[in-house]
């Protein structure tokens, strides 16, 4: 069966409540039709794995715009539910970080933020808060 050896060939939305989440949400046409994008993606590379053919990279980067106290961190928290839901990421936790926890005050302590914020996130989403 392709299930056992590949995963489902298609992804029942109804059955994600994070994705019913975002669809509920007013608004979010982008985010929106970028996941509708993922889930078309998946179902192509499905089909392009069963004729053995090469897949399609699928990139899951997203930066989410707009003034402050609209949303941002909490579709970002939905988008990495979603993506946990359809298999992309192993934990749909995401991780929110600012600039300020990247930088450290003597030199190299800057790169070891970075890889111990990177660590932490493995799996999940990061989400860069206030970036400007």
């Amino acid at each position: 069966e392709r299930e056992d050896l590949l995963g489902p060939r298609s992804i029942d939305q109804s059955s994600c409540p994070a994705l019913m989440e975002l669809y509920a949400m007013r608004g979010l046409g982008t985010v929106k039709r970028s996941i509708e994008a993922i889930i078309s993606l998946m179902k192509t590379n499905a089909e392009l794995e069963d004729e053995e053919k090469p897949l399609r990279k699928v990139a899951l980067n997203r930066v989410f715009i707009g003034n402050p106290g609209t949303g941002k961190t909490t579709v970002a928290g939905v988008y990495g539910r979603i993506l946990k839901a359809l298999g992309l990421l192993s934990n749909g936790e995401v991780v929110v970080k600012t600039p300020p926890d990247f930088i450290g005050s003597v030199l190299g302590e800057s790169e070891k933020n970075t890889k111990a914020i990177l660590d932490a996130a493995r799996g999940k989403g990061l989400g860069i808060d206030e970036a400007y």
